[in-house]
Parts: C-alpha cells; structure tokens; sequence
C-alpha cells in the first residue's frame, strides 16, 4: 500500500513538471526578449543622439574632425577624451582649418565635406549600431543647409520579428525600434563673428557712399518722434552743452501749471466750510463740535442745496426707515443747528413753511 502511495506521488511531479517547466522556460523567454528589446532601444537613442551631435559639431567647428577618428563612432565615447586633452596636432589642424575659409566660416554656399560625413554617419549609424544580429537596420542622416542656419536630422529603425511562441500572445509579427534626434549646427563665436561683420559692412557702405550723416539724422529724427509720442516734453540729442539742458528743463517748468482739483469731500458755503471725509465744521475759522445726527443733518442738506425736504424725507435719510420716533426730532436738531450757526449769514438752514427744510440763501 506504502508503494502504491510513493509511485503516486512520484508520478504527479512528473505530471506538474510537464506541466509547468514549458511555461517557465516561456516567461523567462519572453523576459530576456523584451529585456534585449529594451536594452538595444536605449543604445540606438545613444547612437543617434551622439552621431547628431558630432555632425553638427563637424559642420559648425571647421577642424573639429580632427579631435575625433576618421571613422565615425568608431569607440564609445561621445566626444574626444576631454581628460587628457586635445593633442598639438589636433589643435594645429583644428585652428588651421579656418584659416582662409570664409566660406566655412560663415556658412555660405554648399559645404561638399559635411554632406560627405553626414553620407558616412549614415553608414556608421547602419553598421555599428545594433547589438544583436536578430534584425533589420535603417538609418538616415541628413545635413540640412539654408543661407541662414543648417540643422542635422539622423535617424534609426531597427526591424525584430517576433518570435513564435509570443505570436500566440497577441503579437504583430515584427517589432520596430524607432530612434530620432536633432541638432542645430550653432558656433558661438562664429555668430558673434557674423553680427560683428554684419555691423560693420553697414558701416563700411553708409560711409563709402556718404550716407553716414543721413542715416544718423534719419535715426535721430525717429528717436525724437518716438520719445515725444510716449510722453515726452522735449528731446536733447547727445552730446549737449550743460546750460542748454538747464534752459530746456526752466522751459519745461515754466509751461507746467499744477492743477489743483478741488477736493469734493469739502463743501464750502461763504464763511461755513464742511468737511464729509472727517466730519468738521468750520465757521468764520472756528471749528464747531457736532454730534453725529446734527452733522449728518448739515451736510446731506449742503449736498442738496436748494433742494426742499419734508420732514419726513428727512426722516427717513438720517435715522433710516426703522426709526421709531416723531418727525419733531428733525425740528429739534435744525433748532441746534441753527443755534451754532448766525442766521444773519448768507447761507444756512431754512424753513419752507407747511412743507419742511432746505439749505440755501436768504
């Protein structure tokens, strides 16, 4: 029975590693596969990026081909080894590349030598940049020329066919690995070079043909107009004589007259002055204390002169429609009113018999 038991088990590991062995031979397949996939995507982005980048170095630095092997992407470096510096020779054949080239200088014209490595890094794109011989390669390098820049484009497709045991997984039959990069071709000192030049070929032509001066008042009359139309009084073109700028700023002064507006928070009624912004009343120079409702009274009746309220109206502008009282309050407050200010002055608090008050003259 003890036997029986033992072929049994022996024979249900056989059975589970029929089983599960093909199934993990095939996870660790598809595993190392995309792992590979992975690894060659990220050497040709390395591949493509670096050859963009000496490109555009070679096209922009004449004699930058010189730091770096005849062949392109020979080694693994991305640029010539910065630690133990450029060689003597190196730097003799770099400077000596420039010397009588104006043309590679400023970039004029069809430069045969870029557009010849840009067909070798191609060549060297397509040779050196796949890892693993299990595919297709393509790549593509061009220098784009313009008379004012040039630009390098490289590009790299790598073609996998899928192996067949993940076609059952869903997978197209080939995979593709798609790289691209861009570098403008840019020499710093060249551009400097080039705005220098610009500058001074304006220069040299204004003065061969005598029109410095012109073009001088030309820009002297523009700046005069443009300063005037943003605001300004007068315009004194350097260099000036110290007194003729003191002259022109006395003008200036004596054309400004300040203008001082009136402040409408002050209402002012012969000798009477009332100040709303901070609730003062000044009389033949004196100031007066009012209590609130008294100077509220005053002054919404100087805001409305000549204007008749009842008392009602009144009422209802100063203690508000929630008040409770009698209208006999509005009399009581013009009486104290009136008890503070002359009634022999010109202006003040009036009574229009059977209708109310209004503030006006006699």
């Amino acid at each position: 029975m003890k036997s029986n038991v033992q072929v049994s088990e022996k024979g249900a590991v056989t059975v589970e590693t029929v089983i599960y062995f093909p199934i993990t031979i095939g996870i660790v397949m598809v595993i190392l596969y995309f792992g590979l996939f992975k690894l060659q995507e990220s050497y040709f982005f390395f591949q493509v990026e670096r050859a963009a980048t000496q490109l555009a170095r070679e096209a922009a630095y004449p004699g930058y081909d010189s730091f770096i092997d005849e062949e392109p992407l020979k080694n693994s470096k991305v640029d010539f080894d910065w630690e133990s510096g450029p060689s003597k020779e190196q730097i003799k054949s770099y400077y000596a590349a420039y010397k009588g080239s104006a043309s590679k200088i400023y970039r004029w014209g069809y430069d045969s030598k870029s557009s010849k490595r840009a067909a070798d890094y191609q060549q060297a794109l397509q040779k050196n940049s796949a890892l693993f011989s299990i595919g297709r390669t393509e790549a593509y390098v061009k220098l784009d020329s313009s008379f004012l820049s040039k630009s390098v484009q490289a590009e790299l497709r790598y073609v996998i066919a899928t192996p067949g045991i993940l076609k059952y997984l869903g997978l197209k039959d080939s995979l593709t690995i798609y790289s691209a990069a861009y570098q403008p071709v840019i020499n710093s000192t060249d551009f400097v070079r080039n705005v220098d030049l610009a500058w001074d070929m304006g220069n040299f032509l204004l003065k061969k043909f005598h029109l410095d001066g012109k073009a001088q008042k030309l820009g002297e009359t523009f700046d005069k107009v443009l300063g005037l139309e943003l605001g300004a009084d007068d315009y004194i073109v350097k260099p000036f004589e110290p007194k003729e700028l003191v002259a022109r700023v006395k003008a200036v002064l004596r054309r400004y007259e300040p203008k001082q507006e009136e402040d409408k928070n002050i209402l002012k009624f012969g000798e009477l002055e009332i100040n709303l912004s901070n609730y003062s009343v000044l009389y033949h120079g004196k100031s007066l204390d009012f209590p609130p409702k008294e100077f509220e009274l005053l002054s919404f009746l100087a805001q409305h002169p000549n204007r008749v309220f009842t008392r009602e109206q009144l009422l209802d502008r100063i203690w508000g429609y929630e008040y409770v009282g009698d209208t006999r309050t509005v009399d009581v407050h013009v009486k104290r009113i009136r008890e503070k200010l002359n009634s022999e002055d010109e202006w003040g608090i009036r009574t229009v018999w059977s209708v109310g008050y209004k503030f006006g003259q006699k």
